[in-house]
């Protein structure tokens, strides 16, 4: 397969986990807690594997395919638990004026430095 096919396998993936934390983040039975809890958990241990491993898979001739499974089940497990789960808090929290303002202050640079520059 070329590049670019591993790179939609792998979109492929992180979609996946994201939409299934979409579908289950208010469920009873599953919920935000246990989300991120079981997210953080499978990244530990997809991490752990690899790096336990790594002197293997190190070698000539060691097969990729192993890595490129560990890395694709991380990004989906990266998408279905901390990732989701770190962006919901802050956006229930805080509410629409708060990002407006921080909207404000953090792209203001950015706009003052293209003004300037145009007065030159």
């Amino acid at each position: 397969m070329g590049n670019w096919l591993w790179n939609l396998v792998y979109i492929g993936c992180a979609l996946v986990g994201y939409y299934m934390a979409a579908f289950l983040v208010d469920n009873k039975l599953y919920g935000r807690k246990w989300m991120q809890a079981n997210g953080f958990l499978a990244c530990f241990i997809l991490f752990l594997i690899a790096s336990a491993l790594f002197t293997t898979l190190q070698k000539p001739g060691a097969p990729i395919k192993v890595f490129q499974f560990l890395y694709f089940f991380w990004s989906f497990w990266s998408q279905f638990g901390p990732n989701s789960t770190t962006f919901l808090l802050a956006a229930e929290l805080y509410r629409v004026t708060h990002f407006v303002i921080a909207l404000i202050i953090g792209t203001y640079p950015l706009h003052s430095t293209r003004f300037l520059s145009g007065l030159r």
